[in-house]
């Protein structure tokens, strides 16, 4: 109990002990046979998440619901076993508030009650910080809003079922043990098909130690919560993507490894998000082998994908080859490798990254891992060494994945003719885009929404995620983060391709749908998907979970047999 008072976390343990010690009670009761031991570990985690409480469920919580059940009539709970969970919750609350196990000590039994009252009216949203009389959004800041929303709100994601359960009936036909075992032996006979009468279908997982949270740095675990649920709103915004943020308290690759390898069976794919390098490629590289599911790092992959679409676009402005042009990318760590490899899958000769020591090539002593060894053989051909300011000169393109303000406009005149900029450090830029153009830039591309340009990975993943989770590959080829590419490049053609607009917009729908569709044809070409679908199955798919369908349909498993 000292170390949950330490980590100040709210945890409701329930061990089987206790869940045995519930079902016995309930079946020694004379009446109120409908009850079963989910609706009572529900009634005592609802109250828990009100009053904030941290507890190992003990017997004595439970003897008090018995004998409030016992004097109480059951036919409430035959006609509205709500109220009767009302009751319940009260009980709950009073048995935390009186042995001190509540950390949100404002909350009484009556202000839990009725909020529980108010759901049965208002739904979910009773839960919700009313608006203060002093809020006025258009006098606040965007911070101050954003934070106001967040509190109000209590996050940015929830879960919610697919069944509303109405009456004991429906509660006890869903959620009688006796009834999971078909369900339970169909699995344990093909467990491939809980993908088809599961939640793993559509779940993914979006985990982070916290150690690269972009823009703060190393801020651990908790405090990367919010960025993870962002990230969960625009896979299933844009993508229909269920996204489960799981921020792990480990920093060791290793053990963040085995903490997936754990987790992972009720997964379709893993989404990876700010882990630093070079742990992250520690942790992904070893799991992708091991792990039969796409395990995908976004702050690499995601970033690379839409800077390359950016640099097939800003080609056909520049009416260059790729093989004509000089690029330097600023930043050896994780976005910097993935950047590189789709920038020579393309055809990008002369590329050179630099780090804070400069130049790397092959051969330098200085600052270097085994990652940055990875680059040195696959760039630099000429073994150029010097500063990033000497490096650039003569350059066509600059692509910054690293730190703020370490480019300035005289860098920028040193470059070849038309120079283009992609300054992609957030928040604060490698330059700001007025200073590039004052030094002469003939395209600027940061990775903020209030410039122009915006690149920004979530015009990848959703629509990637979404073609991984309808075919269900096994992993992710750099053929397919090819073509990811490619299809946010050709979304943009013709007069609407200016030096102002190079890409989409970040929530332009017609970006996952064309994604989906490219990634899954490459995904059944290349055998990597497990269900051989139609890709047009799968752009339609992705069109009707932006309109709020779903057109998923349960293909059988050949090796099931099940109706």
């Amino acid at each position: 109990m000292p170390m949950l008072q330490k980590l100040e976390g709210q945890f409701v343990i329930i061990t089987t002990f206790t869940k045995n010690y519930i079902k016995s009670k309930i079946q020694a009761l004379s009446k109120c046979k409908l009850l079963n031991d989910l609706f009572v570990i529900s009634c005592i985690i609802r109250a828990a998440l009100d009053t904030r409480s941290f507890v190992i469920i003990p017997n004595g919580l439970i003897d008090e619901m018995m004998k409030m059940i016992e004097s109480t009539e059951c036919a409430t709970f035959g006609h509205s076993p709500f109220i009767f969970a009302n009751n319940m919750i009260s009980v709950c609350t009073e048995y935390f508030i009186k042995n001190k196990l509540n950390l949100n000590m404002a909350e009484t039994v009556e202000s839990v009650s009725e909020k529980f009252h108010r759901f049965l009216i208002e739904g979910p949203t009773s839960w919700f910080e009313p608006v203060q009389p002093s809020f006025k959004s258009a006098q606040a800041s965007l911070n101050e809003n954003s934070l106001i929303l967040h509190k109000r709100l209590s996050g940015m994601i929830e879960s919610s079922p697919k069944i509303l359960v109405k009456d004991p009936g429906a509660l006890n036909q869903l959620f009688r043990e006796e009834e999971f075992k078909k369900i339970q032996d169909y699995i344990r006979h093909c467990p491939d098909i809980a993908t088809k009468i599961t939640c793993k279908r559509n779940f993914s997982a979006i985990i982070t130690n916290g150690t690269a949270v972009l823009g703060f740095g190393n801020i651990g675990s908790l405090a990367g919560l919010p960025v993870m649920e962002g990230k969960s709103c625009l896979f299933k915004q844009l993508g229909g993507v269920d996204l489960v943020p799981i921020c792990i308290l480990e920093t060791k690759p290793e053990k963040v490894r085995e903490i997936v390898e754990r987790i992972h069976p009720i997964y379709n794919a893993i989404n990876l998000e700010d882990i630093k390098a070079p742990e992250c490629f520690e942790i992904e590289k070893p799991l992708e082998e091991k792990l039969d599911i796409p395990i995908f790092h976004d702050d690499q992959h995601g970033t690379a994908i839409v800077v390359v679409a950016a640099v097939l676009n800003s080609l056909k402005l520049l009416k260059k080859k790729a093989e004509e042009v000089k690029v330097v990318v600023n930043g050896g760590g994780a976005a910097g490798l993935s950047i590189t490899q789709l920038l020579l899958k393309i055809g990008i000769k002369d590329l050179i990254i630099c780090d804070t020591t400069g130049a790397i090539f092959k051969g330098r002593k200085v600052n270097m891992n085994k990652n940055k060894d990875e680059l040195a053989e696959i760039t630099n051909p000429k073994l150029v060494a010097g500063p990033l300011i000497e490096v650039i000169k003569g350059a066509n393109f600059f692509i910054g994945v690293s730190a703020g303000k370490i480019l300035n406009k005289e860098m920028v005149q040193s470059m070849a003719h038309q120079p283009v900029i992609f300054a992609l450090a957030n928040p604060v830029p490698e330059i700001l885009p007025h200073e590039a153009k004052e030094g002469g830039a003939f395209i600027v591309a940061t990775g903020r929404s209030d410039f122009k340009n915006q690149v920004n990975n979530s015009l990848a993943f959703p629509g990637l995620f979404r073609a991984l989770l309808d075919v269900r590959a096994r992993y992710v080829t750099l053929e397919m983060k090819m073509a990811a590419a490619e299809a946010i490049a050709n979304l943009v053609k013709g007069d609407a391709l200016t030096t102002d607009h190079i890409i989409s917009n970040a929530l332009d729908a017609k970006v996952p749908i064309a994604v989906s569709k490219a990634v899954a044809q490459v995904a059944i070409k290349q055998k990597v998907a497990r269900e051989m679908i139609d890709p047009d199955f799968v752009e339609e798919n992705t069109r009707q979970y932006l309109v709020g369908g779903n057109l998923m349909s349960n293909n059988s498993c050949a090796e099931c047999k099940w109706n």
